[in-house]
């Protein structure tokens, strides 16, 4: 039987498939980051670092999707330090943030901080729906959720507070909810404020999290608009991001142009013969070493992984998460590299 490919039906069908499989994977991611916190394999790096550059890069990292519904986004930072896992507060601090956007359809969400004694509160107040005393707890629990009936996962799969919750825990830092139906929620953090004087030298050193300043990093993928928004993203963080939409994109950037890059992003399924492993060879051929580089793609095979690894490169499954790049890059682009 001969199928046109050109079919709306199928096209429907296609897509339906896609976003049913890009659930069930963040299903999956998120299933097995519960299953590492309450295996206790994920072990705090406790530092001393100023709140305010995190609360900066999640007002950026939050700015397009506030923009798009017509939300107001304004934040109240603190020049205070404190004493946390860097990246483990960071995703509790942007998955409340998330939620509020994601659940507020008009209004404002504010995103600020609170000195209270040796404590900061870090809170997030939306003007959303609203939480009933007899559910702020229940949202904790793995897969519950408010106003879902229909489970449109646009609106979340219910698995980010419960890891927010672990993550809490882990880290020592309680959780506050307070929240009037039909009114709008708040949701904080509460961090310990680091006074300690030899600390807070110490922080006059570049910190790890800004360090993107200056370094070049490609981007290869042969959808003009992801590679866009990419850059976007990549320039916000500080980086002189370049972009690259053929497979000769990335050596003619390197040898021809001399913008030889400190790290590579590519897709893994490019538009021609060449896969994105491929091109990264040819990329190391060219300039006689490697450089750190990461793959994207949304297939989890066992297949793919070993072949990603076996080059040398770092694999980063769709969709993905800003935090978890930014995280990655800064793995793979140490503090004085």
């Amino acid at each position: 039987m001969a199928y046109d490919l050109d079919d709306p039906s199928l096209k429907e069908i296609s897509a339906n498939m896609g976003h049913a499989i890009d659930a069930m994977r963040s299903v999956l991611d998120g299933l097995l980051d519960i299953s590492k916190l309450e295996a206790g394999v994920v072990t705090p790096e406790f530092s001393v670092f100023p709140v305010a550059p995190m609360i900066d890069r999640i007002i950026g990292e939050m700015s397009f999707e506030a923009h798009a519904k017509g939300i107001e986004l304004h934040v109240v930072s603190s020049s205070a330090n404190v004493r946390s896992d860097r990246d483990l507060l960071e995703r509790i601090v942007q998955n409340f943030a998330s939620n509020a956007i994601r659940y507020t359809d008009f209004g404002r969400v504010l995103i600020g901080c609170r000195r209270r004694g040796d404590e900061l509160h870090i809170q997030i107040w939306d003007t959303g729906p609203g939480i009933g005393l007899d559910q702020q707890e229940k949202i904790f629990e793995e897969f519950y959720q408010l106003e879902n009936p229909a489970r449109d996962r646009s609106k979340g799969l219910g698995l980010g507070l419960a890891i927010v919750d672990r993550l809490a825990r882990l880290l020592g830092h309680p959780i506050e909810v307070r929240s009037v139906p039909d009114l709008g929620s708040m949701f904080s953090v509460v961090l310990p404020v680091e006074v300690d004087d030899r600390m807070v030298v110490e922080l006059r050193d570049p910190l790890p999290l800004i360090e993107l300043d200056g370094k070049r990093i490609m981007v290869l993928d042969d959808d003009e608009g992801v590679v866009e928004a990419t850059l976007a993203l990549l320039s916000r963080w500080g980086a002189k991001a370049m972009g690259a939409h053929t497979a000769d994109d990335p050596v003619r950037l390197a040898t021809v142009v001399e913008q030889t890059p400190d790290l590579v992003i590519v897709d893994y399924v490019l538009s021609d013969s060449e896969t994105g492993i491929d091109v990264i060879r040819r990329l190391d051929e060219a300039l006689g070493f490697s450089v750190p580089r990461i793959v994207i793609s949304g297939d989890v095979s066992t297949r793919l992984i070993t072949e990603v690894r076996s080059a040398g490169s770092v694999l980063l499954h769709k969709p993905v998460n800003p935090a978890k790049l930014r995280s990655l890059i800064h793995h793979l682009l140490p503090s004085g590299s």
